[in-house]
């Protein structure tokens, strides 16, 4: 009889805990830019970083032309583009171009957002007046922080070599991350591959 108590005893404490275990995944984490809950509040356990494949994190941005400020999650829904760069940077000026002719040519689809590092950033708004009047690129500043200049590089994996290039698909997901310059036909190419996911 005590060894059936006993076998009782162990079923019941092992069906609990497998009802404890299963119910561990039910409890709603709050959706932000953690990104853990997908559509339909659906957990998707997407880990935020800026690795291809995680959830890119988001900051609050100023517009370099207004007193405005831009966040990429504001344009979930659509594919996003981060370059990273400096008036100083002879590479990041010289793809700039590239970077203005996708946003022309897909200017329903994708938003270009060009983040000026806070070094040299006063000189920003004429070079971007001059050469960038009416542009779809949405041009807008980094932020300062007491550890180093930049708060958005930082946060997105930057390691001090500018230009720096992240694609986010429609949900934010990185798809695509480079540091250096990037030609017409790489971005082209790889915009298209961030819009067929999803598809």
């Amino acid at each position: 009889m005590k060894k059936i108590i006993n076998l009782t005893a162990i079923f019941l404490t092992l069906i609990m805990t497998l009802g404890v275990l299963c119910s561990c995944g039910d409890t709603e984490e709050p959706s932000d830019d953690g990104g853990l809950n997908g559509p339909g509040g659906v957990q998707d356990q997407i880990t935020q970083g800026y690795e291809i494949g995680q959830r890119c994190p988001t900051m609050s941005l100023e517009l370099v032309d207004s007193d405005s400020t831009v966040n990429p999650k504001d344009y979930r829904g659509k594919v996003v583009v981060l370059n990273f760069w400096g008036i100083w940077c002879g590479p990041c000026k010289s793809e700039l171009p590239h970077f203005d002719r996708v946003a022309e040519e897909y200017s329903d689809e994708v938003v270009i957002i060009a983040i000026h590092s806070v070094r040299d950033k006063a000189y920003a708004p004429d070079y971007i007046g001059e050469n960038f009047q009416g542009s779809n690129i949405i041009f807008a500043y980094d932020k300062s922080i007491s550890s180093g200049p930049d708060m958005y590089y930082d946060l997105t994996g930057g390691a001090g070599y500018y230009p720096k290039t992240l694609i986010l698909d429609k949900e934010g997901i990185v798809t695509y991350s480079v540091e250096g310059d990037i030609s017409y036909e790489t971005l082209k190419y790889e915009v298209d591959a961030a819009l067929a996911l999803g598809k």
